[in-house]
């Protein structure tokens, strides 16, 4: 496991502030993306040396299954986590887990805890 931040990917600024809020309450150190390219431009930056890559599937400039995409071929061995309210079935498969909004908090402190320790999450079902 890489120790360094998680970096969140989310282009509503009250979403990804209540993400931030839970998760550095959980004790993770958060670095925040507004939109895809800002992400992909902060994780080069820093060379991969990050915990956990955490990405909204609908974003401008650069949507976030593409940008996973993108973070996985560059950077395999970072885990991604890829949320969304309204992805299709065929886009979550981008990360090496997906959160269906809304979620609960506990929910996501499970799953990102899981990943930054190397563990696969339980599959969330896509509805």
């Amino acid at each position: 496991m890489t120790e360094g931040p998680i970096v969140l990917a989310d282009d509503e600024p009250q979403v990804r502030a209540l993400l931030r809020f839970i998760l550095s309450h959980n004790a993770f150190q958060v670095l925040e993306a507004e939109d895809g390219l800002e992400a992909l431009l902060l994780v080069r930056q820093l060379s991969g040396k990050i915990s956990l890559f955490v990405s909204d599937a609908r974003m401008p400039k650069l949507d976030g299954v593409t940008l996973c995409k993108q973070v996985k071929q560059q950077f395999p061995s970072i885990p991604v986590l890829l949320i969304s309210g309204n992805a299709e079935a065929c886009e979550w498969d981008a990360g090496d887990a997906f959160l269906r909004k809304p979620f609960h908090p506990d929910a996501l402190v499970g799953v990102v805890r899981d990943l930054c320790n190397g563990q696969e999450p339980p599959v969330q079902p896509i509805k």
